[in-house]
């Protein structure tokens, strides 16, 4: 799980209380956004084909208010949040993509360690019984065997974690990016097939081109994620024509 970070003085901060003084709802979308954003990775980048999702009305509207109050920016495809990860100071905000994939894959290590070495404990040989020991205890007379021992809540259990699914991570990553989202069991096969060859990362940015190109556009156009996979269409290169000038969009 990440976490979309919020300052303590964003209730006092001059961008905000001009969006308060102006709509309160565009802060709500700001909010519902940044929590969206880094439950997929995105890096700040809200697409526009995701925005009705995140607000029942108004989204666009709303949107171009946080772009006014400069709290987004209008980027090709959708908006990015200003100083996602950083401000202009170097103060750290929010996780990279990068970041918190590392960060799982160092976890999913560790775990995979701790079960090896977990394992290797259980296969050791039990030592033979001293003569100091304690005899077990014998049989009742009328040879029924005693009930076992409750488990004694108060003892201490050390527990290993298993290591996070990583492949259906970057599945619902993909799933979350995908701008048709149907037959999802379907489309779990096809991304199985699909990572075998290429990097999960490849495909997800690919999925990522694809919904900025069909942002806007009628959705029964849109092809089928299972489709879409077994096509390997990541591979496809859509021109794509954006929103702002070209000067503009080099200096976002």
């Amino acid at each position: 799980m990440t976490w979309f970070k919020v300052d303590d003085k964003l209730h006092s901060h001059s961008k905000v209380r001009k969006v308060l003084a102006d709509d309160p709802a565009a802060l709500a979308l700001w909010v519902v956004a940044g929590s969206w954003s880094s439950d997929n990775l995105t890096d700040g980048f809200v697409p526009d084909h995701q925005l009705p999702w995140l607000i029942p009305s108004g989204a666009d509207e709303l949107a171009q208010k946080l772009v006014a109050a400069r709290l987004w920016k209008r980027v090709r495809g959708g908006y990015l949040f200003h100083e996602w990860d950083a401000d202009s100071d170097g103060t750290k905000r929010n996780p990279t993509r990068v970041e918190v994939e590392e960060e799982r894959r160092k976890k999913a290590e560790a775990g995979r360690k701790g079960g090896l070495a977990s394992g290797r404990t259980r296969s050791k040989p039990e030592a033979p019984a001293s003569a100091s020991a304690t005899p077990p205890a014998e049989a009742p007379a009328d040879g029924l065997v005693e009930p076992p021992t409750r488990p004694d809540p108060t003892r201490k259990r050390t527990t290993i974690s298993s290591p996070p699914p990583a492949a259906d991570d970057a599945f619902d990553a993909f799933w979350a990016t995908y701008p048709r989202k149907e037959g999802k069991g379907q489309a779990r096969k096809a991304w199985a097939r699909a990572v075998k060859a290429t990097p999960a990362e490849t495909v997800i940015a690919g999925a990522q081109r694809y919904a900025r190109q069909r942002a806007g556009q009628d959705p029964q156009y849109t092809a089928h994620p299972t489709t879409w996979l077994n096509g390997e269409r990541w591979t496809d290169q859509p021109a794509l024509v954006p929103t702002t000038s070209s000067a503009e969009w080099w200096n976002n």
